[in-house]
C-alpha cells in the first residue's frame, strides 16, 4: 500500500516492513526512448519497415525464423535482405570512406585529442563528427550482430557496478558498466547525460552519499559501515555524488532513475535465457532497478539477483553458513575477493552462484576514463567515443589470462588488431550478418 510514512512516496511491504520509494515510470520510459536508440538502434542493418533495435527478433523461442536473410544484390553490387518479420526487401548501406575510418580508429586508440584527430585527417570539424559517428555505428552493429546470436543459450550471468566519469571543471558523469560475468566482456555502458529529458529526472547536485570503502581489516566492520551510510540518506535510493558544472545542450538526470532504465535495457540480453543471474554493488539505488526490471522471471525462479563486494581481505572472516548484516539481515558468504549475499532468497538455486572476476566492470570504467579526453565541452560525440573505446576494450584489450573478454565469449578464436576489428565489422554490416 501506498505511505508517506518515512517522509518520501513510498510503497509500504507488509511482508517484509520496508517502504520502498515509489519509481517515476513516465522518467524512465523517456530515458528508454532516448538509450535505446543509442545503444541498440540498428541505423546500418535494421529493415526499414520495422522496429530498428537489435534482439528483439531474438526475443522469440525460434529467433532464425524472424531474422533477415540475404536476398540477392542491388544493380550496385549492394547485399539486399528479406526481412522474417514483414517480408519487406531493403539494401543495405555501402560504407565508405574506409582509409579514413581506420585512420580515425588508429588514431582514437593513441589518445590523440579531437584537435589533433581533425589536423592529421585533413578535415573539418563537420566531417570529424561524421566520420566519428559513422564508426561508432559499425563497431555496434557488429558487436550487436554477434551478440545477439551468442549470447543465446540456458544461462546468463550479468555483473553490473557504479562508477564516476570525471572531466575538467568539475564535470562529473555517473556510469554503470555491466559485464558478461563470466568472461569480462562489456555489453552495456551508460552515463546520466542525456540530450533531452524531462525536468523531474534532473540531478541536482549535493553532497556526495556515494557508500564509503572501508579501509579496515574486517570486511564485516566494512559492511555494517555501509549500511549505516545508507540508513543516513533521506531514502534508501536518493543517491548523490556531489555537485556538477552545467554542460551545455545536455542535462544530468538522477543516478536512480539511470539505473532503472539500465536495468530494462538489460532485459533485451535476459530474455532469451532460460535462468539469469544480476551481480550487483551493494547500493540499494541499483538493487531496485535489478528487482523491478527481473520481478517476473524472479517469481517464476528464473532469476535471482545477488550483491557483490570486494575487499582487500577477502571472505574469510565470514561463515561457512553465512552471517546477517543489515536491517532486512541480509546474509553475507564470504568469497576469495570479499562476499556475496543473495537478494532473491531460495531455498535451492538452480544455478549456483559463479563470477569469474569481480573486477570486471571496475576494469572497464577504468579503461573508458583512461581513454577520454580530459575535458567534455559537448555531449554530442561522448556516446559514440565511448561506444567505440567498448569494442577496442572487448575485441583488442588483453586481460591478464592472455586472452581478449571477446575471446572468453566466443566471439573469435584470436586477439584482434585495429585493422582486423574494422575489416571484419565492416564485412558484416554490408552483408548484414556475422
Amino acid at each position: 500500500m501506498k505511505s508517506n510514512h518515512l517522509g518520501y512516496p513510498a510503497i509500504h511491504c507488509r511482508a517484509c516492513g520496508s517502504y520502498p520509494p515509489l519509481v517515476d515510470d513516465v522518467s524512465v520510459a523517456l530515458l528508454l526512448e532516448e538509450k535505446i536508440n543509442i545503444h541498440f538502434g540498428q541505423p546500418l542493418t535494421g529493415c526499414t519497415h520495422c522496429e530498428n533495435v537489435f534482439f528483439i527478433a531474438y526475443c522469440t523461442n525460434k529467433p532464425a525464423e524472424n531474422s533477415a536473410k540475404r536476398y540477392g544484390h542491388t544493380s550496385a553490387g549492394q547485399q539486399r535482405l528479406k526481412c522474417g518479420n514483414c517480408q519487406n526487401v531493403y539494401s543495405l548501406k555501402s560504407i565508405k570512406q574506409v582509409d579514413k575510418l581506420e585512420r580515425l580508429l588508429h588514431l582514437i586508440a593513441d589518445n590523440k585529442s579531437t584537435s589533433e584527430i581533425i589536423e592529421q585527417l585533413a578535415c573539418a570539424p563537420k566531417i570529424y563528427y561524421q566520420l566519428l559517428a559513422k564508426l561508432a555505428d559499425i563497431l555496434r552493429s557488429y558487436a550487436r550482430l554477434n551478440e545477439q546470436i551468442l549470447l543465446r543459450s540456458n544461462f546468463l550471468a550479468l555483473h553490473t557496478e557504479s562508477d564516476l566519469l570525471r572531466y575538467a571543471g568539475d564535470k562529473t558523469l555517473w556510469c554503470l558498466a555491466t559485464t558478461e560475468a563470466q568472461s569480462g566482456y562489456c555489453l552495456l555502458y551508460n552515463h546520466n547525460l542525456l540530450l533531452t529529458t524531462p525536468a523531474n529526472t534532473v540531478y541536482e547536485g549535493k553532497a556526495s552519499s556515494i557508500l564509503p570503502e572501508p579501509k579496515v581489516p574486517s570486511i564485516l566492520a566494512a559492511l555494517t559501515t555501509r549500511y549505516q551510510s545508507t540508513m543516513r540518506r533521506p531514502h534508501f535510493e536518493s543517491l548523490h555524488y556531489g555537485i556538477n558544472s552545467p554542460l551545455r545542450g545536455a542535462h544530468y538526470v538522477k543516478p536512480s532513475t539511470l539505473s532503472y532504465a539500465h536495468f530494462q535495457l538489460l532485459r533485451l540480453y535476459c530474455q532469451p535465457a532460460k535462468h539469469f543471474h544480476h551481480y550487483i554493488e551493494h547500493e540499494s539505488a541499483i538493487r531496485g532497478a535489478a528487482l523491478m526490471a527481473s520481478s517476473e522471471e524472479i517469481k517464476a525462479e528464473q532469476a535471482e539477483v545477488f550483491f557483490v563486494y570486494r575487499h582487500f581481505t577477502g571472505g574469510k572472516e565470514l561463515p561457512s553458513n553465512g552471517n546477517n548484516i543489515g536491517w532486512w539481515s541480509d546474509r553475507w558468504y564470504g568469497t576469495h575477493y570479499g562476499a556475496y549475499c543473495p537478494i532473491t532468497y531460495r531455498n535451492k538455486y538452480p544455478v549456483p552462484f559463479s563470477l569469474f572476476d569481480a573486477n570486471g566492470p571496475k576494469k572497464v570504467h577504468q579503461w573508458i576514463q583512461d581513454h577520454q579526453a580530459a575535458s567534455l565541452k559537448s555531449a554530442k560525440s561522448l556516446d559514440a567515443m565511448i561506444e567505440i573505446q567498448r569494442n577496442i576494450y572487448n575485441f583488442c584489450h588483453l586481460l591478464k589470462s592472455g586472452d581478449t573478454p571477446a575471446m572468453r565469449l566466443g566471439f573469435t578464436k584470436q586477439v584482434m588488431n585495429l585493422s582486423d576489428l574494422l575489416s571484419k565489422a565492416i564485412t558484416a554490416v554490408q552483408g548484414g550478418q556475422v
